[in-house]
């Protein structure tokens, strides 16, 4: 391997002017020059964690299905990856793309849908274009490390990602409370059946107990008498937890349906946090000359090592050359054969 000096590099430099100084200018102008006509982009994040509820509907689902009913109730909260797939949905999506925004820029004062505000003019299905933009202006995730769900939202307008932000934890909160409520009015309905039933089962219990006390004044001198007192009142102690249990449950779940308090904890709002993505000319065209002066350098540095081995005629540029003369029409008759 040759030793390479200072004046070697400025040598090799200059024989590839074209390519290792116009090349990363070029670069460099076209990456400012992109970085102009992009419009910028404001990101905001949020972050929530679905509130477990505090009753119990597995429990009731259990007790139900002992009756023939069926609640549709599983757990109490869903997974954090649910709520990803709730908010990539296009169910949710079309509800966003259907909301009308207001804000204001530094110019003036924008209002309409996502469809108004970007002028989108398609005659067959522009909520479908809506939907497909905003499937690229979101970003679900969850955060295993503390089991949280970040939502992300990008737009040109910084007060657009916020609302676009806040409708969508709007609507998941909608979500939870429907489903929370109509829950909740399954087991109403279920508990307040139950309840009538163990109100006649107390009321029966509590009416045989009595027969025997009217009928039976000296049972306490009689093992047997009093053995059966035990037991009837066993059971009307038993029914009576159990419509104490129904009564208390009933009243929970009569608040549960008309509750409409938010069953979503939002750790941070849209509003806190703002990402702005604008473009900086001086450093994109920066950045785009060192790239491209990295990769015009490695170009010439190959075209170089190849030049000076033809000029040698070294065994190695000898076959290079010859499987390069071969390979070439191979691989164009192969693309013609396969167009076929």
């Amino acid at each position: 391997m040759e030793d390479i000096s200072v004046l070697g590099v400025v040598n090799f430099s200059l024989r590839r002017a074209r390519l290792t100084f116009g090349g990363p200018i070029i670069i460099g102008m076209l990456a400012i020059g992109a970085s102009i006509v992009r419009p910028d982009r404001y990101t905001v994040e949020s972050r929530f964690k679905p509130e477990a509820s505090d009753a119990n509907p597995a429990q009731f689902a259990s007790l139900a299905s002992q009756f023939g009913f069926n609640l549709g109730i599983q757990s109490n909260s869903e997974s954090p990856e649910f709520y990803v797939g709730l908010m990539e949905s296009r169910a949710m999506l079309r509800e966003v793309a259907r909301t009308t925004f207001s804000f204001t820029t530094d110019q003036d004062m924008l209002s309409g849908t996502i469809e108004d505000l970007y002028e989108i003019e398609m005659p067959d299905d522009p909520e479908a274009v809506v939907v497909a933009m905003l499937v690229g202006m979101t970003n679900a995730s969850v955060d295993v490390r503390q089991g949280v769900v970040v939502l992300r939202t990008t737009t040109k307008w910084p007060q657009l990602s916020v609302e676009i932000g806040a409708r969508m934890l709007e609507l998941v909160n909608d979500f939870n409370l429907e489903k929370r409520q109509s829950r909740a009015a399954a087991e109403r309905k279920f508990v307040q059946q139950r309840l009538a039933e163990a109100q006649i089962e107390l009321e029966a219990a509590e009416a045989e107990l009595l027969e025997f006390f009217q009928h039976n004044r000296l049972y306490r001198d009689s093992p047997e008498l009093a053995f059966e007192s035990d037991r009837l009142q066993r059971i009307v102690n038993l029914r009576e937890q159990v419509h104490n249990t129904l009564a208390q449950s009933f009243e929970q779940a009569r608040i549960d349906e008309v509750r409409d308090t938010p069953v979503i904890t939002i750790i941070d709002g849209p509003s806190d946090s703002l990402i702005s993505n604008e473009s900086n000319p001086i450093l994109a065209g920066l950045m785009g000359i060192i790239g491209g002066g990295m990769l015009c350098w490695g170009i010439a540095i190959v075209v170089e090592y190849l030049s000076r081995q033809r000029a040698a005629a070294s065994e190695e540029y000898v076959e290079f050359a010859r499987l390069w003369r071969t390979t070439l029409p191979r691989l164009r008759s192969r693309r013609a054969a396969d167009g076929d």
